[in-house]
């Protein structure tokens, strides 16, 4: 016997329809057209629904939505709380799949090629917040789980781009440190003092 749904059942699925709506038109129009001007109304209504339906942050597509709408304000911080707490329902989902009767549609669903594009996603919001070591630390835990579950790590180019700006990085602090030592006096060298103007 099917079990009836509640009237509030039926208005939080409607929403949820809503919201994978917005969600579609919001990832076309930010990341497949690069139009953020026609992305923010969509993302406005969209943070209206969430606040409804997701306000505790407990649900994979809630908090996806969360981090995209953040991603587009310019706050990657809160973009990159999201966006690790996606990833971790993500886990959670996948460790409560195993060994089930019904594990491996939910893992057809939220599989390791899901959680590899969600660390693409956290790697790239790291280097856009300037933290340059954690996103090339994401991308290589990503690719390690590329390599365990036989996967093809799409990221390959965009790591190597991450650790050539970090050995950039490194060689200019070098030059700079450098610098500044030429800059000192040597050990047991005076500095010289200005020389007084002679009053007329």
């Amino acid at each position: 016997m099917t079990k009836k749904t509640t009237a509030k059942e039926r208005r939080e699925a409607r929403l949820w329809d809503e919201i994978r709506s917005l969600y579609d038109k919001l990832l076309y129009w930010y990341y497949e057209q690069e139009s953020p001007g026609e992305a923010r109304p969509f993302a406005v209504k969209l943070e209206r629904l969430l606040k409804k339906v997701s306000a505790h942050h407990e649900t994979i597509l809630g908090e996806e939505c969360w981090s995209l709408i953040y991603e587009l304000k310019g706050n990657y911080r809160r973009a990159i709380k999201y966006r690790e707490n996606e990833i971790r329902l993500i886990e959670v989902l996948q460790e409560l799949a195993r060994g089930k009767p019904n594990g491996q549609a939910i893992l057809r669903r939220y599989d390791y090629s899901d959680l590899c594009d969600r660390m693409e996603l956290l790697a790239m919001l790291y280097h856009r917040a300037g933290d340059l070591d954690e996103a090339v630390s994401v991308l290589q835990e990503c690719e390690a789980l590329c390599l365990r579950h036989k996967l093809a790590f799409d990221a390959q180019d965009v790591l190597q781009g991450y650790m050539a700006e970090k050995d950039e990085r490194a060689a200019e602090a070098r030059r700079e440190a450098q610098k500044a030592k030429r800059k000192q006096p040597a050990a047991g060298q005076r500095l010289k003092r200005p020389r007084a103007k002679a009053r007329r």
